[in-house]
């Protein structure tokens, strides 16, 4: 017996030894795959090693999966990535991008917390938890752009990509490739891109597409990738991305093998051929990292590209170039108002010289989403999310627009059949003629060199100077908010006036900002803040009402606000922003102190839902000693009520009254019952659908203190703790 036991334990551990040499052989064969860049290939050799358990393929296949674009796949062994001890940090990173590639924002805000617990300082996961924390303001639909899939023949069951105007039609990079045989690429396992030219007729929503033929071209198109690319504005010159090989000499290699990606340079030849027989790319290239995605200016003296050349913020990092001779200078990092630890790729500077780009890396959906930028060179500010329905939860990217700044393409993965398929989109851009006035408030005659800034939730739009005449004109979005406001030295404080443009782009806007000389103190000043926290809520909506003017302004990114004011002028400052309930407060100025002591007006919001309290109590429901009836006073706080539901119409509320313990406990319920349906008749007066509301009263059944009387109705207690049990809450039903 021990004979065959010992025979039998010798045979399994002969078996398990055989077993770990073909897992480690195995192992082997999928990391050099996956060392060499051939990602799609590695898949294979790891999922088998995954699903038995090994932890390194485990984490390489979520890499591989996450490095090819399959979003589904990549959750899933991310899930089982994070749970392996010892695991690199990046890969709750990973996740948490994974998930919000797939629209689970409410899990993907542990796992980015997760990271950034340990790396605190990334700015990336930092602003991919604010995009999950507001998702809300991501998913509002951009009413400024309409987007189209493009039919057959430009999208196929392949990828397209890289979409660029010229002449009125459309260029583009494909791997549609069924011509000829040609290289496949290892990282995907799809056929390279190849540069194409399509025919484009009519208006863009029902614009009508010839067949794609490849560009006619010396020695542009080659057996490897090209595209996407830019066209000078003479049309003479066109700046593309190409694998780095040259025809005659083959491909260049870093010191790892991999063939990176370069900028080449074209001419236009007896204006149809392309050649670039000559090889020219610009001096920055380099075997040892990728350039790509070009992008001129409108003058073509600045070069844009993307690239991960040494001494960046992270993945592809964004520089500019000058002009310099027939080639261009040594480029230079447009530094981190744009560039994050991620990836920020495909340029595009429109005729005004507004720049889109995309990035994985700022707040966004998920993916890459197509941001916009202000500024010049190294210079850039405002950058701004496009929001639905430019971005989705998918790779956006590629976005470029015509001269009119009314259409365009760009680039996206949102409806892929397969892992890979990009498709191109075209959108139609409703642009609206902001016309305005600075003039004097006194005289009304019109300010010549006054300063107009155009913000939009903070952001700078664009500064101007008045014409002789006082007037000043913006191109603006449609179904926009907007802060202009008017200044000159010599004058008092800057006045804001808020614009707020429609949908029909033929109905320009009109705003008129008078500003005076400082001849009192007088302002309406204050600072919203969180009620919670005390912290200040940047670019809340504040509204100010006197008997004479109504005037809608943002608050600063610091909460403060400030308008010009009359003595002994009663103001009512409403305070709102997404997400938080309101607030109002009346002052009088009278002699221009505001309450007395000079301090600001705190207006203070109270969040909801994203891990927030969801219920408000409401401080200034007062009734009569044993009445239910309203008071005016509870009428007015009852009004901010009204305002915040009408501003969220999708929400539901339950109107809780509680009293404290002094009296019987039917009494105290019947009481409260009462109180809270006086309540709701209200509100519901005011237009507020019933259907929305639920009164319920708790009498003393839930104080929060030890204030009880049962069953003598009497307590020790003082009023001021008999104050604190009797309150009117309001509790959102449908709060996450």
């Amino acid at each position: 017996m021990k004979k065959t036991c010992l025979r039998f334990s010798l045979m399994v551990l002969i078996v398990m030894s055989m077993l770990q040499a073909q897992a480690q052989g195995g192992l082997e064969k999928a990391n050099a795959l996956f060392d060499k860049l051939s990602y799609s290939q590695a898949v294979n050799s790891y999922l088998p090693l995954a699903k038995s358990g090994n932890a390194e393929a485990i984490v390489k296949l979520a890499n591989c999966y996450r490095l090819i674009n399959d979003n589904k796949n990549a959750e899933e062994w991310f899930r089982e990535a994070v749970k392996q001890s010892g695991a690199d940090p990046i890969n709750k990173l990973y996740y948490g991008q994974s998930l919000m590639n797939n629209e689970q924002y409410q899990e993907a805000k542990y796992w980015l917390q997760e990271f950034l617990y340990s790396n605190g300082a990334d700015r990336r996961a930092k602003n991919l938890l604010d995009a999950c924390n507001n998702i809300r303001n991501f998913q509002q639909n951009n009413a400024s752009y309409e987007v189209y899939q493009l039919p057959f023949p430009v999208n196929t069951s392949s990828s397209e990509m890289g979409p660029y105007i010229y002449k009125g039609n459309l260029m583009f990079a494909s791997d549609n490739d069924s011509l000829v045989v040609r290289n496949n690429h290892t990282w995907t396992s799809r056929t390279f891109y190849e540069l194409y030219t399509s025919s484009m007729s009519g208006d863009i929503v029902n614009a009508r597409y010839g067949k794609p033929a490849k560009i006619q071209s010396n020695n542009t198109n080659t057996r490897y990738h090209e595209g996407p690319i830019s066209i000078s504005a003479d049309g003479g010159t066109m700046i593309f991305t190409r694998n780095n090989y040259v025809k005659g000499i083959g491909a260049g290699k870093d010191n790892e093998g991999t063939i990176r990606l370069k900028i080449y340079q074209a001419t236009l030849r007896s204006g149809q051929q392309w050649d670039a027989s000559n090889g020219t790319e610009m001096s920055f290239n380099s075997d040892q990292y990728s350039s790509c995605h070009p992008a001129l200016s409108p003058d073509a003296q600045l070069l844009y590209f993307a690239s991960d050349m040494p001494g960046g913020y992270g993945g592809m990092d964004l520089y500019v170039a000058k002009k310099s001779g027939s080639g261009y200078s040594n480029p230079v990092n447009l530094g981190p108002e744009i560039n994050t630890e991620g990836d920020e790729v495909f340029p595009f500077v429109d005729a005004n010289g507004t720049m889109y780009f995309a990035s994985n890396g700022l707040p966004g959906l998920g993916g890459l989403d197509i941001y916009s930028a202000d500024g010049e060179n190294t210079s850039w500010s405002g950058v701004t999310n496009l929001g639905n329905p430019i971005n989705t939860s998918k790779d956006d990217f590629g976005f470029v627009v015509d001269e009119s700044g009314e259409w365009g393409y760009l680039s996206s993965n949102r409806n892929e059949r397969q892992v890979g398929d990009d498709d191109i989109y075209s959108f139609k851009r409703c642009v609206i003629t902001l016309n305005g006035i600075v003039v004097d408030r006194d005289t009304d005659e019109a300010i010549g060199g006054a300063t107009v800034k155009l913000e939009e939730y903070g952001n700078n739009r664009g500064t101007v100077k008045t014409k002789a005449d006082g007037k000043f004109n913006y191109n603006v979005g449609c179904e926009k908010t907007y802060l202009v406001t008017g200044s000159k030295e010599g004058y008092g404080d800057a006045v804001s006036k808020q614009v707020v443009s429609g949908s029909n782009a033929k109905i320009p806007l009109f705003v008129k900002i008078p500003i005076g000389k400082k001849s009192n103190d007088c302002v309406v000043e204050g600072i919203v803040i969180d009620k919670r926290t005390g912290e200040a809520i940047p670019y809340a909506n504040v509204k100010i009402t006197s008997v004479v003017d109504v005037i809608s302004i943002q608050a600063g990114s610091d909460g403060r606000f400030s308008v010009a004011g009359e003595p002994n002028r009663t103001y009512t400052i409403n305070a709102s922003k997404d997400g938080y309930f309101y607030d109002q407060d009346t002052k009088n100025l009278g002699d221009c102190k505001i309450n007395g002591s000079g301090q600001p007006i705190r207006m203070q919001l109270q969040q909801f839902g994203n891990g927030n309290p969801c219920e408000l109590r409401l401080d200034n429901i007062l009734y009569d000693l044993d009445k239910y009836f309203l008071r005016p006073e509870s009428k007015l706080e009852l009004d901010k009520v009204v305002a915040w539901m009408k501003q969220y119409p999708d929400i539901d509320i339950e109107l809780q009254s509680h009293t404290d313990c002094r009296a019987s406990k039917a009494y105290n319920e019947k009481l409260s019952q009462n109180r809270s349906k006086s309540c709701v008749d209200y509100i519901v007066s005011q237009g507020v659908s019933r259907s929305r509301i639920t009164a319920r009263g708790y009498g003393e059944t839930q104080l929060l203190n030890g204030c009880a009387c049962e069953p003598t109705n009497k307590s020790d207690c003082s009023e001021s703790e008999h104050q604190l049990n009797r309150r009117t809450i309001i509790k959102i039903k449908n709060c996450n």
